[in-house]
């Protein structure tokens, strides 16, 4: 199974702040999704603003 960025974005999609209720995508502060998908490994590095 490989792992793309809409995959990924769908993910972010579903987790919340938990302190106000807009989902970690929405929020904006997401600005690149690595990938890096080899054989059975696979890395996402997401780049944010904290």
């Amino acid at each position: 199974m490989s792992i793309t960025e809409d995959k990924v974005v769908e993910v972010l999609k579903q987790c919340y702040d938990p302190e106000i209720p807009i989902d970690l995508w929405n929020l904006g502060l997401i600005y690149n999704i690595k990938i890096q998908d080899q054989d059975d490994n696979c890395c996402v590095d997401i780049i944010m603003s904290l």
